[in-house]
């Protein structure tokens, strides 16, 4: 798929996403699905009130047990029953990480918030941001041993921020690392 707003190619569709456009928050605008890691969808997506680009994380849990019906997310058999806890986890983590309080290093929280029966969080995107999955994709998979360098150099301070303050970061992938001049932010 290309990008209409950027011309980058990326990712396969992924089923389970929400449709490109969908408004969310009364806001945010979902833009292309970057990724479904079995717990969570991630999506490019714009702020239409801040006029500024954004990332967007939603909870939809995995193992077939969630589905959607039209926006909404419906879980089935054991996992309804646990939902409730996830929710809880989910907005967990977002405090933890929005109260790091380290822009260079941990990135900015927009805004968390409930609908469609799941939550989702808003993380800052600026323009001259790039993820690191989407770096990685244009240049065919490879990255020179000087960005390799300049990348676990920028995951360690960030790690430093997050580990100095008790937490420990369980979900490290290029689609969650942002490259944002000489900042690598998770």
């Amino acid at each position: 798929m290309q990008c209409g707003r950027c011309g980058w190619f990326g990712y396969e569709e992924i089923t389970t996403a929400l449709p490109e456009g969908t408004v969310l928050g009364g806001r945010y605008i979902v833009g292309q699905a970057i990724y479904y890691d079995g717990s969570y969808h991630g999506y490019y997506g714009y702020d239409a009130e801040g006029n500024k680009r954004v990332l967007i994380k939603e909870l939809f849990p995995g193992g077939g047990n969630c589905r959607r019906q039209g926006k909404n997310v419906i879980c089935d058999g054991d996992l309804k029953r646990t939902f409730i806890g996830l929710v809880q986890d989910f907005h967990t983590e977002v405090k933890i990480m929005s109260e790091l309080n380290a822009p260079s290093a941990v990135s900015p929280l927009e805004g968390t918030f409930d609908e469609n029966g799941t939550s989702y969080s808003v993380v800052n995107f600026p323009e001259t941001a790039m993820l690191l999955s989407e770096m990685m994709g244009k240049r065919g998979g490879h990255l020179e041993s000087g960005e390799t360098v300049f990348l676990m150099e920028g995951i360690i301070k960030a790690l430093a921020v997050i580990h100095d303050r008790g937490y420990i970061h369980g979900n490290i992938k290029p689609e969650n690392i942002i490259i944002d001049g000489k900042n690598v932010i998770l």
